[in-house]
């Protein structure tokens, strides 16, 4: 069966699995579809270190 997890993040610094302690999950990415939002304004360096 397939999860969907939706999670904010606070910080670019904040990890998704930070995230899933704060919250308590355990969360298996073969089995979980994740939609992660910033909750911070995502620059333009930002978006350079993700590619």
């Amino acid at each position: 069966m397939l999860s969907v997890v939706a999670v904010g993040i606070a910080s670019p610094a904040t990890t998704i699995n930070v995230v899933f302690a704060a919250e308590g999950l355990a969360v298996y990415p073969t089995e979980t579809a994740l939609i992660a939002v910033p909750l911070y304004t995502v620059t333009a360096t930002d978006r350079a270190r993700t590619l």
